[in-house]
């Protein structure tokens, strides 16, 4: 009897997308004729998230004229189901990282204002749910860049309007609502968060995730010293502290801020997306697992889609195997975290900021152990 295999990975972020990577795994896997494998390219509630899930609803891709996270003009991706009035919007299109050349990072300046703007979109449509997929984030503005395109102001202590960007954060001592032509009351927002970590302190937005969008150590200390103050400002202001949530800290602390601005939900990422596409019954019919993302470092155990496909499978004993394009883990540490098998694609390069990884990379490689998985 053939032995069946799931393949699931994440995204190659900034290299493949979801489907790229599990199209060729499974050409891999093709060679072998006591292999049967089925596809099913994955998200965490970060890049891919929307595509995903719109596809599973039944819904189309629309776009939206925006500003990216240095406030220039680009067209952004969101999701519309219309029987539900559902959008599925993914930050990352209007306000992500990969929208910026590594020398344009600018973390003090980068705004989420454009995730605003689709999220006003969306809701000027007739969106009555919202799906909000946090996730690759050029941003670390705490989202008061989205709620200022969502009809939010922020003022210093000499009641002078402050611009929506991180450098602000410190300087704000109030807010108003400006723009009362939405009613957000009725609107219900469910939040995907890629992460599980906080707002503030060792495991937060700022210390986890800033330096990969360009930020020093001195921009690190104003930063934090920011998301402090905002954090009491809200705080006093809506007797919610959203800072200690799961998920909180992710997309630069976007997760707090639409708990505190638009009354969202905060929700795993990985989790909504495997059970969206029922992961479980998919588990239930096969013998291997195989997933994957570009990199596995220890954030990959905070929320990461890999690490959720492996608990998911080891509580229905299926064997798993991990490929990745480069990891901080060895190989024995791996089969620590519960991976029956590895694959890692490529030696870090200190020159690159992604390992030089291509499609015929991963296929010849998942090809060399088919052997394995047949015969286990």
């Amino acid at each position: 009897m053939p032995t069946s295999v799931l393949i699931a990975p994440d995204k190659f972020k900034g290299s493949f997308t979801a489907e790229q990577v599990a199209r060729a795994m499974q050409r891999g896997l093709e060679s072998h004729s006591q292999l049967q494998t089925s596809v099913q390219p994955l998200a965490d509630g970060g890049e891919g998230s929307a595509h995903i899930l719109t596809k599973q609803c039944g819904g189309q891709m629309l776009q939206e004229q925006v500003q990216d996270p240095l406030g220039r003009s680009v067209l952004a991706q969101y999701g519309w189901v219309q029987d539900s009035q559902l959008a599925l919007i993914e930050m990352a299109a209007a306000s992500g990282l990969s929208l910026l050349h590594p020398s344009e990072h600018d973390v003090m300046k980068a705004s989420t204002y454009g995730t605003g703007q689709l999220i006003r979109a969306a809701v000027k449509r007739g969106a009555k749910t919202i799906f909000l997929c946090l996730g690759g984030s050029a941003t670390s503005d705490m989202g008061i860049g989205m709620a200022a395109a969502c009809g939010y102001a922020f003022w210093d202590e000499f009641k002078i309007l402050l611009d929506p960007v991180a450098a602000s954060l410190s300087k704000i001592r109030s807010i108003t609502y400006e723009d009362f032509a939405i009613d957000w009351n009725h609107l219900e927002t469910l939040v995907l968060c890629d992460v599980s970590n906080m707002l503030l302190g060792r495991e937060g937005a700022v210390s986890c995730f800033a330096p990969q969008k360009g930020a020093n150590a001195s921009q690190m200390e104003l930063l934090e010293k920011g998301f402090q103050n905002m954090t009491s400002v809200l705080a006093e202001c809506t007797q919610i502290d959203a800072s200690t949530m799961p998920g909180a800290g992710a997309a630069g602390g976007l997760g707090a801020a639409a708990v505190w601005f638009l009354n969202a939900q905060l929700a795993s990422g990985a989790d909504f997306l495997l059970d969206a596409v029922q992961f479980d019954h998919q588990l239930s019919n096969c013998d291997w697992v195989i997933t994957g993302e570009g990199k596995i470092d220890k954030q990959s155990l905070n929320g990461k889609l890999s690490k959720a496909v492996l608990d998911r499978a080891k509580r229905m004993d299926k064997k798993v195997m991990g490929v990745f394009a480069q990891s901080e883990f060895a190989q024995e540490e791996l089969r620590e975290i519960g991976f029956d098998h590895s694959l890692i694609l490529s030696q870090k390069d200190a020159h690159l900021r992604l390992p030089k990884v291509s499609i015929w990379d991963i296929e010849k490689q998942v090809s060399g152990v088919t052997n394995l998985l047949a015969l286990s």
